[in-house]
């Protein structure tokens, strides 16, 4: 009497382990179509930026347009959107061009917006990628907007206080500034960062120590020379009027 039941719970389970099969065969080809995705974007990466595909020696010239570098990273992006190097190099790429002098008037603003933006994007994707954080704080420095990426770098050296590159990267920063508060400032890290920017801080230190010294020098010189000339006066004024009392009491 329980044989249909037993039949029909028989068709439910072959229907389970066929759906269950269906699912793993799915989630293989979608995990090979990542894979896929993943390795074509690399090898567009390493195409462009060393000109040669790994294992073989097939090479071909690497892309140092900035216009192109763009493109392929855009090409990149759609296929695995995930890897930060795509358009970090880019970024890298558009900002020499924007800085080279021979780039022309009508493709350095694009070539600076191109890095602005990729490297923005590359930050959204590892915020701890220290040199396309100098690319960003330096496009930012090209737009006009300094004392924005000197505020935008103080929150790196909060992020990671320890490293003495971002110690460094900020007291260049503010000695681009140029003022008087902010070269303060930069004086202030001269224990936090090393090599040039150490003997650079310190000759800066070193020099308005001597000219707060000088300037001491020549006010008190002044100050001794305008006291001479009181205490002369004072005496040629006393030696006046004694003079003129003298004169009088003749005249008596």
């Amino acid at each position: 009497m329980d044989r249909p039941k037993d039949q029909h719970f028989g068709v439910a389970a072959r229907l389970a382990r066929f759906a269950c099969a269906m699912l793993l065969v799915g989630a293989g080809f979608c995990g090979l179509a990542h894979a896929v995705r993943a390795s074509v974007a690399q090898r567009m990466y390493l195409r462009a930026k060393y000109g040669f595909f790994r294992a073989t020696s097939f090479e071909i010239p690497s892309i140092t347009n900035g216009a192109d570098a763009v493109e392929i990273c855009r090409r990149a992006e759609r296929l695995y959107p995930w890897n930060w190097y795509f358009p970090s190099w880019a970024a890298k790429i558009a900002y020499l061009e924007a800085t080279d002098p021979a780039t022309p008037d009508d493709r350095w603003q694009v070539a600076l917006a191109d890095a602005t933006a990729l490297a923005a994007e590359a930050l959204a994707l590892n915020p701890y990628d220290a040199e396309i954080r100098w690319v960003y704080a330096e496009t930012m420095v090209a737009n006009g907007r300094l004392p924005e990426a000197i505020a935008w770098w103080r929150g790196i050296v909060d992020l990671e206080y320890w490293n003495p590159e971002n110690q460094r990267e900020l007291a260049s920063l503010l000695l681009r500034e140029g003022s008087e508060e902010s070269i303060s400032e930069a004086l202030t890290l001269i224990p936090l960062v090393y090599g040039d920017m150490r003997k650079r801080l310190s000759k800066i230190q070193h020099d308005r120590k001597k000219a707060a010294a000088e300037a001491e020098r020549a006010r008190k010189k002044a100050a001794a020379e305008a006291e001479k000339a009181r205490k002369k006066a004072a005496a040629e004024a006393e030696k006046a009027r004694k003079k003129a009392a003298a004169e009088a009491r003749k005249a008596q």
